[in-house]
This record gives C-alpha cells, structure tokens and sequence, in this order.
C-alpha cells in the first residue's frame, strides 16, 4: 500500500491549507473528514490542497462535498479546492465536473491562497497524520 497522509498548515488566524498526500479512498475519508471538522469555525477559508494525490475516488469526493455542505453552514466561511491540471484528482473531478457543481478549484496552491485573500506567507503551524 502506497504512503498517504493528511496534514493541517495554519497560515495566519484565518486561513488553514488541508493537504492530503497519497492515495485516498473510502478507506480514508473518516479521517480526512474528522480533520477538516476540527477547523475552528472562526476560521474564514480552507484550502483543500490535492496536489500531492496520487489516487482519489469517488468515496473520498463524496466525503469532500459533504465536507463542502457542513462548511456552508458557518456564514462566511470560504472553501477552495487546488485540483492541479493533469494531477490524479482532475480526471474525476472533470469526470463528475465537479469544479463547476461543487467546488471552487484552482489549479495551483499560490491561486487558491491567492483567492482565500493571502499571499501566502510562510505557516505558521504544521500537523500531520500519516495514514498506513
């Protein structure tokens, strides 16, 4: 089994970056899930970074656009998801057009940071779990 993790990066007080990292099934959104509800709800914007998958299902997005519906629930709260061109996540996030339907999705982190209203300073906490 391929190495996956999920890590939190705090970029100020109102901005947090979730990454995950490896493969990323069904198998693993409980735990995605329960780190982005740990997000305080003072929190403004998250970013989902899915840069560095190398696998993603249609379990694991259905457990993100849920994410997506509890997120909407905190007014103000904003929500973007970096989907890189040609990454593992763009194929079923083109299958499902999921950029359109669900999700505002950027093609690198320094757009999404840059739409979340930062300009990305350095972070300033950085927690992990690894997965397997």
């Amino acid at each position: 089994m391929k190495s996956r993790s999920v890590a939190i990066e705090r970029i100020g007080n109102d901005l947090w970056v979730v990454c995950l990292t490896g493969e990323h099934d069904i198998t693993t959104a409980p735990h995605v899930r329960q780190q982005l509800n740990a997000v305080p709800p003072e929190v403004a914007a998250i970013v989902i970074d899915l840069s560095d998958t190398t696998f993603i299902d249609s379990g694991m997005l259905a457990e993100l656009i849920q994410v997506r519906r509890q997120m909407e629930s905190i007014p103000g709260r904003r929500l973007a998801v970096v989907v890189p061109p040609g990454g593992a996540a763009a194929g079923l996030f083109d299958l499902v057009d999921a950029d359109r339907r669900f999700f505002k999705t950027f093609g690198s982190r320094a757009s999404a940071l840059g739409a979340a209203g930062n300009d990305a300073p350095p972070a300033v906490g950085i927690e992990g779990d690894q997965l397997d």
